[in-house]
């Protein structure tokens, strides 16, 4: 009986593992184009997989202020003009920092910094960088 209930603790903890914020379970991240994430993640099995995720589809911005949002498209053009709504600035760990306008002025002088810990924003998902349920890709 001690075995079942340990066997079965243990079982419990995996999909834990599966879930887990990225940080804990990836490493060597950095960003890629104008909008992906790339990590690689520790899956399950204990192996390692390269995976990215389209931040446009976990964050979005309230004003100039960076958030995490489904399908927030924080990165896409707000205007005909062809701007971003917010610019990559920098990674400081897990801590994303990026430039983001209201979408009315696009001019670079305008862009106000914002940051967000992707901690609250990323999970690993068995190797698969994971918001809002959208798995990322291979990279």
């Amino acid at each position: 009986m001690k075995f079942s209930v340990a066997f079965a603790i243990g079982l419990a903890a995996l999909p834990g593992l599966a879930s887990a914020s990225f940080a804990a379970t990836c490493k060597d991240w950095f960003w890629s184009d104008r909008h992906k994430f790339v990590a690689t993640c520790k899956k399950a099995d204990g192996t390692w997989r390269r995976t990215r995720q389209d931040m446009n589809l976990c964050l979005g911005r309230s004003g100039d202020v960076i958030v995490s949002e489904n399908n927030g498209k924080a990165f896409e053009s707000p205007t005909a003009s062809g701007k971003q709504a917010c610019i990559f600035s920098h990674l400081s760990g897990s801590v994303l920092t990026v430039g983001c306008n209201n979408g009315m002025v696009n001019l670079p002088i305008n862009l106000a910094p914002s940051s967000i810990d992707l901690n609250t924003v990323l999970h690993n998902g068995n190797g698969f960088l994971q918001c809002h349920g959208h798995n990322g890709a291979p990279y």
